[in-house]
């Protein structure tokens, strides 16, 4: 369940991205909830992006196309139709999923939110626009607004600390966040729209070609987005409104709009 906050912001509450993850693939035809499929007949020429694994295209599914159960079987049965932005044929071999049992999304209607997620859609602030398309060398959006999407998790360890369990948990976290913005990537572009995240281990684009221009989770700019950036001294940390430092975020941007069909449908799983 969303919540719209304003005509340029929209949030959302989940119990935790693996639950966004889950119902992401169970709700879409994308090759990423199929089990691995190989596609020998594709000659597109392919590109190489140094931090991404190669990725499947999107599936067309037609009245006249299998049941997706038949397809895991037949993979020729299946047709394929290569995005521009997901130019990476081949199979990545992700076991199948099932959504999680009695998980409902959570609304923030009160004081604080229940979930432990936060979905956050908004658009960017002008003035902070042309910096941001530095990240995304090549795409022309001068005549779009960029809308900001951040995935934020309450995690159990204050991330300003340093341990084993700190570092175990932002990687679980990180594994997941990828994995649910390519996911949200695919839906994206599969409607037209250009999308591309924040990887936040290198601070870089994940789809785009590579640029020196970076964005992490303690940049300063954030702070127009909602969080609060602390300078420790030694470093730097993120602090949500709600939950401080205990947080791992993650950003996606796209020129869908928020009000878009494809940003609601997303908002709505």
């Amino acid at each position: 369940m969303s919540k719209i906050t304003g005509s340029t912001r929209v949030v959302a509450y989940l119990p935790s991205l693996r639950t966004i993850l889950l119902r992401l693939r169970a709700s879409s035809a994308t090759p990423s909830s199929l089990t691995a499929l190989t596609y020998s007949s594709l000659t597109q020429t392919t590109s190489y992006c140094p931090h991404s694994s190669p990725i499947l295209p999107l599936l067309q599914h037609t009245s006249a196309q299998p049941p997706l159960s038949d397809a895991l079987t037949n993979p020729a049965m299946v047709s394929v139709n290569l995005h521009p932005q997901l130019p990476f044929p081949g199979a990545i071999g992700l076991a199948p999923t099932t959504p999680e049992q009695d998980a409902p999304a959570i609304s923030s209607i009160g004081d604080k939110p229940q979930g432990t997620v936060e979905c956050l859609v908004q658009e960017c602030p002008q003035f902070l626009q042309k910096g941001l398309m530095e990240l995304f060398p090549g795409v022309n959006l001068k005549s779009k607004k960029l809308c900001v999407i951040t995935l934020s998790e309450k995690t159990e360890n204050d991330m300003t600390s340093w341990s084993m369990a700190v570092e175990e948990e932002r990687e679980k976290l990180l594994d997941h966040f990828i994995d649910s913005a390519k996911e949200i990537c695919s839906r994206l572009t599969g409607a037209g729209y250009f999308a591309d995240f924040i990887d936040p281990s290198s601070g870089r684009a994940f789809y785009s070609p590579f640029s020196h221009s970076t964005l992490f989770e303690t940049d300063d700019r954030f702070r127009h987005l909602g969080f609060d950036i602390v300078d420790l001294g030694c470093c730097k940390c993120i602090r949500h409104p709600y939950w401080g430092p205990y947080i791992f975020m993650g950003t996606i941007f796209t020129d869908a709009p928020v009000t878009s069909q494809v940003i609601t449908n997303i908002m709505e799983l």
